[in-house]
């Protein structure tokens, strides 16, 4: 806070009382808006996550619900995963949602992102394409 001083810092509801702060913290819950995108509960990497949505311009913000790498759509580690069942129906959710665009906080935007989380959701064997490498 102190290179930051006027930063508000926002935290989805069910994860407020596990992260410490010396700056107060306000929680955001399904269906609050902050910059004009909606807050989507989506829990399974904590049980807080949330992802962000903004309906004007049909982007969809999943922050480490799912990632991508080489290209295609990948779980997170599982290691980074505090529910897997939670974050397979938090999947679900995100893919009803049918964004025109994906953004992930790992990895580059693929054009197709919506498609292939279906696939993982569907249990289609994932195939990284060819790297170059």
């Amino acid at each position: 806070m102190r290179k930051v001083p006027g930063a508000r810092i926002r935290i989805g509801r069910e994860d407020l009382g596990s992260v410490s702060s010396s700056a107060p913290l306000r929680s955001l819950s399904e269906g609050d808006r902050i910059w004009g995108l909606q807050v989507i509960e989506t829990p399974g990497h904590t049980k807080g996550h949330i992802s962000l949505l903004s309906h004007d311009e049909g982007l969809l913000f999943v922050g480490d619900a799912v990632g991508s790498m080489g290209g295609m759509v990948v779980r997170p580690p599982a290691a980074f995963t505090a529910d897997a069942a939670m974050a397979e129906k938090s999947l679900r959710k995100l893919c009803a949602l049918s964004p025109a665009r994906t953004l992930f906080s790992h990895g580059a935007e693929v054009p197709d992102a919506a498609l292939q989380i279906q696939a993982l959701l569907s249990g289609q064997p994932e195939s990284l394409p060819e790297s170059g490498h």
